[in-house]
């Protein structure tokens, strides 16, 4: 592996990839980015704490699953982002949907299109209208052991996309 040794804030022991040899790095792993598609605002009983906490526990259960996941929500949320601040909210919708066009899956935590909320709404109808090789997967099999531990009950509707 190519590496340069670069000064860094008047320190020279730190060693940085070149690009290219990232990019020989990454091609070389073969585990899936999924992003991950669950409700924030409060709904069906939750509150907006306990979607955050949800979101966590269903990356925990794809990262045991296999998957590299990321959660848009509680990123921007953790970093600071306000979803109840409309630019704020549209910033982090941007941001997120960057995100997800890197994606090779996007995990749904819902079993229908109907019972998503309009953020999750919105990250599905986008990573079906990208140019790139993206699974929308409804609540996927490692979901199923978070959905049970929070009584969490699917309800099941029609027009999934």
């Amino acid at each position: 592996m190519e590496r340069k040794n670069m000064s860094w804030a008047g320190r020279k022991d730190v060693v940085v990839q070149s690009t290219s040899a990232r990019t020989k790095h990454a091609a070389t792993v073969s585990v899936k980015r999924v992003f991950v598609c669950s409700p924030l605002q409060p709904r069906d009983g939750r509150t907006r704490e306990q979607n955050i906490e949800l979101a966590k526990r269903l990356c925990v259960a794809a990262f045991r699953a296999g998957t590299a996941p990321f959660a848009a929500h509680v990123f921007y949320s953790a970093i600071g982002l306000d979803d109840n601040d409309p630019k704020d909210r549209a910033a982090g919708m941007v941001a997120a949907l960057r995100w997800l066009g890197v994606a090779d899956e996007i995990w749904v935590f819902a079993e229908t299109y109907d019972e998503c909320s309009t953020g999750m709404k919105a990250e599905i109808d986008a990573a079906m209208k990208m140019q790139i090789p993206v699974e929308v997967v409804y609540m996927p099999p490692a979901f199923a052991v978070v959905a049970a531990a929070t009584n969490v009950v699917p309800v099941v509707a029609a027009g999934q996309p």
